[in-house]
């Protein structure tokens, strides 16, 4: 998955020198509370070295394997690439904000709900139209924070 042969790593590689610097210290310690039993499995997403020198995204669930001391031993489980994933995240990130930045700007009230109807963003001119602040109305259903405008009656002025 990283592009290394299995030679190249004999015996016990650094899994430390292949993390990205940024994601080891949040990476050891989730493997620390998971030796400790804080947790029952031990589940990271982080970047990691390819060959190439390419950082790649990949997700880890692993379980320890510890020693009659409590040492650990080895983790056993299973790691998968999700650097393409983590690309359209991106991206869908990138979307999410410029669309926010849209509605944040424009001249008409927007409410956007989810397929419940409850709501997910107000923009500031539906705050000032209908009395709801963003932070009082997200996540509850429409009805509940707008009946006027559920029965069809809110009218702009």
């Amino acid at each position: 998955m990283l592009g290394y042969a299995d030679e190249e790593h004999a015996g016990s590689p650094d899994w430390r020198s292949l993390v990205h610097p940024d994601d080891l210290s949040r990476v050891q310690a989730a493997i620390r509370d998971h030796v400790a039993g804080k947790v029952p499995t031990f589940e990271s997403t982080h970047r990691m070295r390819h060959k190439s020198g390419e950082w790649r995204w990949v997700g880890q669930s692993r379980k320890a394997r510890v020693d009659k001391h409590g040492r650990l031993l080895r983790l056993v489980g299973v790691e998968f690439d999700i650097t393409e994933r983590k690309i359209y995240e991106e991206a869908l990130f990138r979307e999410k904000e410029s669309a926010q930045i849209t509605l944040q700007s424009i001249g008409d009230g927007v409410i956007t709900t989810d397929a419940q109807s409850t709501i997910d963003y107000i923009n500031p001119v539906a705050e000032e139209l209908t009395g709801w602040r963003l932070e009082d109305a997200m996540g509850r259903p429409v009805e509940e924070n707008l009946p006027r405008l559920s029965r069809g009656d809110l009218r702009a002025p």
